[in-house]
């Protein structure tokens, strides 16, 4: 009668555990959707089962349970982190694209920027021999302060 009583809490304590393994975390179903929902989600369930894992072996070194179970149970758990890190190494190496229009306004957001810098560096070169005494950037005739350190690149006297 206790060996029936043992193995059934046993096997609750196991069903306990392992639980949580196979459902995804609510915070991920409640997230947002897409790549970076999913590869939240996915280190949130890494983040469980090694969790899992530690437990279990903790679970071993205070004899809840047995060895045979330990080594199904982590056997499990392993085969499982293995698929979880393959899909977040796989997530990492090909970073999904956004949409063509947001495509679009990087690419423009950037050929601006470019523009931007050739500007600021024509006019760097435009007027040579005045610099800012605070930082040494260099600056057009027109520039009252620096861009780069705010200083006042007028002389006072």
């Amino acid at each position: 009668m206790e060996v029936l009583a043992i193995t059934l809490m046993l096997g609750a304590a196991l069903v306990a555990l392992a639980l949580p393994l196979f459902r995804p975390p609510l915070l991920a179903l409640r997230s947002a959707s897409g790549p970076a929902a999913r590869l939240q989600a996915l280190e949130l369930r890494k983040a469980a089962i090694y969790g899992a894992i530690r437990e279990a072996g903790f679970d071993l070194r205070t004899d809840k349970v047995d060895q045979g179970d330990y080594e199904q149970q982590i056997a499990l758990l392993k085969r499982e982190a293995i698929e979880v890190v393959g899909e977040i190494e796989e997530l990492k190496a090909h970073p999904p694209r956004g949409s063509k229009k947001v495509e679009r306004a990087i690419a423009a957001a950037r050929n601006f920027e470019g523009e931007t810098r050739e500007k600021v560096s024509s006019a760097e070169t435009a007027s040579p021999g005045q610099f800012c005494t605070q930082c040494g950037r260099p600056a057009t005739t027109d520039d009252r302060f620096c861009a780069k350190c705010g200083n006042s690149l007028e002389e006072s006297g």
